[in-house]
């Protein structure tokens, strides 16, 4: 059985650093999987390549072995399979794009997530027997592009949040990481690739106030979660994310 986790937060709690430190401890253990590194091993798998040939096959590179497999033509027919199967989150999607208004580009970014998730899960979900995937965003984190548009200010329903909670596929186990929206926004100034897109250009008042409204938004994931499945809360402040904290996770995933 497939057992996915996802990790939580709101933009700046660490939520990606953390994941990133628990993915290098877990590096060389058998069953646990990375979305990044997991791609081209499904393909393998649908395409019934013999295991004993997958080493040949790691040797070529990623952008011929992509075009080889034809990974994109897998998507796109994971992608019809999951709309297919849940036909509500797709129209509940559309729905919100007129709601939140959003412009096309911004309409063009979203969608293109949601169609590589979609696809990628759906494909994951068929060919992997066994293990456990480590979402860094999955999708009850990226509903988060749905409900809150930073430039219009305007924002969904609970009702409307609970409804999208209900649609999508419930993880395993959540990490769910947290700091104050202070330090978060400090995380967000520092960050070495600069602000998300969705953030650029606004002033640290906007970039607050979208904070704050991510933070209600998640505390209904939290409640709606804590009900569906086991949530790891982890307070990421000030002092950081030791080599410890790493240690104290990882025996959560023995």
């Amino acid at each position: 059985m497939v057992k996915a986790v996802e990790f939580m937060g709101v933009p700046g709690a660490g939520k990606s650093f953390i994941y990133t430190h628990l993915c290098a401890a877990l590096r060389g253990r058998n069953n646990f999987y990375l979305p990044q590194n997991l791609l081209i091993l499904s393909s393998l798998r649908k395409r019934n390549v013999p295991a004993g040939m997958y080493r040949m096959f790691s040797l070529i590179p990623n952008r011929i072995l992509w075009r080889l497999l034809r990974v994109e033509e897998l998507k796109k027919e994971a992608f019809r399979c999951f709309i297919e199967e849940r036909k509500g989150l797709k129209m509940w999607l559309d729905r919100r794009f007129e709601d939140l208004n959003y412009d096309e580009s911004e309409k063009k970014l979203i969608s293109r997530r949601f169609y590589n998730f979609a696809s990628e899960y759906w494909l994951y979900t068929q060919t992997i027997e066994d293990g456990v995937i480590l979402y860094d965003e999955g999708f009850i984190q990226l509903g988060l592009s749905f409900f809150i548009s930073p430039f219009s200010g305007r924002r969904i329903s609970e009702e409307e949040i609970y409804n999208y909670l209900k649609l999508t596929p419930v993880p395993s186990k959540v990490v769910w990481v947290s700091c104050s929206l202070e330090l978060c926004y400090q995380r967000l100034m520092q960050r070495k690739r600069g602000l998300p897109l969705r953030l650029k250009g606004l002033s640290k008042n906007k970039i607050l106030e979208f904070l704050e409204s991510s933070s209600q938004v998640f505390n209904i994931f939290h409640q709606f979660l804590s009900k569906e499945c086991e949530v790891i809360t982890i307070y990421n402040g000030e002092e950081g994310f030791s080599a410890n904290d790493v240690e104290n996770l990882l025996k959560e995933f023995r």
